[in-house]
């Protein structure tokens, strides 16, 4: 079975906030997750899923835990009491550490300017003209009621 790539997955405000079962057996089911309970069986989708607060009485396996960790689902283990919970589990392919290194790279000048330099290079295959917007640049630039560009020639 193929694991679902991130583009499967719905979006964070197109999911349930979070579920909370016990006295229940949470199974993977296909693409899915189910709950069995001694009233019957409930299929879940886990991509519909943000949190999965699991109760005292419940026991999941570990089929199931994979694939809520694929889709981007938290696990949670609680009391009974919906105020302490004892244990989580996070993606790690979802951490903050590609949001702090953008940080980082955005909040100084020089790392910046090469940033912008390397993704230039990439979209047009040519490297970024230093010129371009100061009074030499060949191409006008248009900010607001000023305007850059090159010295005219008399004819």
């Amino acid at each position: 079975m193929r694991q679902p790539s991130r583009r499967d997955t719905p979006k964070v405000r197109d999911r349930a906030s979070y579920l909370y079962v016990q006295h229940a057996r949470i199974e993977q089911d296909q693409r899915s997750v189910k709950f069995v309970t001694p009233d019957g069986t409930y299929p879940v989708p886990s991509a519909a899923l943000t949190v999965l607060i699991l109760g005292p009485g419940t026991s999941i396996t570990q089929a199931a835990v994979r694939n809520l960790a694929g889709t981007g689902c938290g696990i949670a283990w609680s009391l009974g009491d919906h105020r302490r919970l004892f244990a989580t589990l996070v993606d790690p392919d979802r951490a903050s550490h590609r949001l702090l290194r953008q940080a980082a790279l955005v909040s100084d000048p020089e790392q910046r300017l090469s940033v912008v330099r390397r993704m230039y290079e990439a979209r047009f295959s040519e490297r970024l003209d230093p010129l371009r917007g100061s009074s030499a640049s060949p191409n006008p630039i248009k900010m607001g009621k000023f305007e850059a560009s090159a010295p005219h020639a008399r004819g």
